[in-house]
């Protein structure tokens, strides 16, 4: 049994602030998660939306479960920001190669992540 709930994202909707009126293409763009991308890239840890450190290894399986059905959710999102950077990387550095996940779908992307490897691991 987990002593509190794992509260691994949050979402704001622009509706939901104080004084702020109802803009659909506001809370489009306000309910995309927003993190540091770096995270697909290592297997060790979490940081939830209260900024609490987990290691990945330490998540209740619900948890882990819960966060990689959330992850793959928004992984067209998390897929094309991505790719952004790194086709803008390639163009920086003059390399002339498109990077691999330019041709990958989002969910092949996700899938070979070390984030998602790790929190896919004996589920």
């Amino acid at each position: 049994m987990r002593d509190r709930p794992f509260n691994f994202h949050q979402v704001r909707h622009r509706s939901q602030m104080p004084g702020r009126s109802h803009d659909a293409a506001a809370e489009r763009r306000q309910a995309q998660p927003k993190f540091d991308l770096s995270v697909f890239g290592q297997d060790r840890w979490w940081v939830d939306a209260d900024g609490v450190t987990f290691a990945i290894s330490s998540l209740h399986i619900d948890d882990r479960r819960d966060l990689a059905a959330w992850l793959y959710r928004h992984a067209t999102y998390f897929h094309t920001q991505v790719m952004f950077l790194e086709v803008s990387e390639a163009f920086r550095n003059d390399r002339g190669v498109m990077p691999a996940s330019v041709t990958q779908t989002a969910k092949v992307w996700l899938a070979g992540t070390p984030l998602m490897r790790a929190l896919e691991e004996d589920t």
